[in-house]
């Protein structure tokens, strides 16, 4: 089940922080990057100072944990993007990234957001085809991608 929290109970979503930030840190060292050093303490202040603009945080609960979550955000220029996002492995293929996204996707919408970001790291190729899929395209150095709308034209 998917639901929406307020801000300041971030901390719910720090276990599964940890374990992406991990994940990024396994992927620099595979890509010749220094590893991070980022705490959770740190990127709850970041996220906690984006909250205090607009933001919509996502948690979804399954097997009786929390399985994933979602970070979105509005900054003060207007511009929307996923800043966070993460599902436990053993519930992946479910539809829950997907619907966090959406999810998230549609709030940035409703904000008047036309151009949406994220930042993927380029050595998670898994992320990037999933968001390939959700209508994003890859950006400089496949880190940056936006939501464009993939419409063909039907003549």
């Amino acid at each position: 089940m998917i639901e929406t929290i307020p801000a300041d109970q971030l901390d719910l979503i720090a276990p599964l922080w940890r374990r992406l930030n991990g994940l990024h840190q396994e992927l620099d060292r595979v890509c010749g990057e220094p590893p991070r050093k980022t705490t959770w303490k740190q990127r709850r202040l970041e996220l906690h100072a984006k909250a205090l603009g607009r933001s919509l945080v996502q948690i979804v609960r399954a097997g009786g944990e929390i399985a994933g979550y979602c970070f979105s955000s509005i900054d003060g220029e207007n511009r929307g993007e996923i800043d966070s996002l993460f599902v436990s492995p053993e519930y992946r293929g479910k539809g829950f990234g997907k619907q966090l996204v959406e999810n998230g996707l549609n709030w940035l919408e409703a904000s008047g957001n036309g151009e949406i970001e994220l930042w993927v790291h380029p050595g998670n190729v898994n992320a990037i085809a999933f968001y390939w899929r959700l209508g994003f395209v890859t950006g400089p150095m496949m880190k940056r991608v936006t939501r464009k709308s993939l419409k063909r034209d039907h003549h």
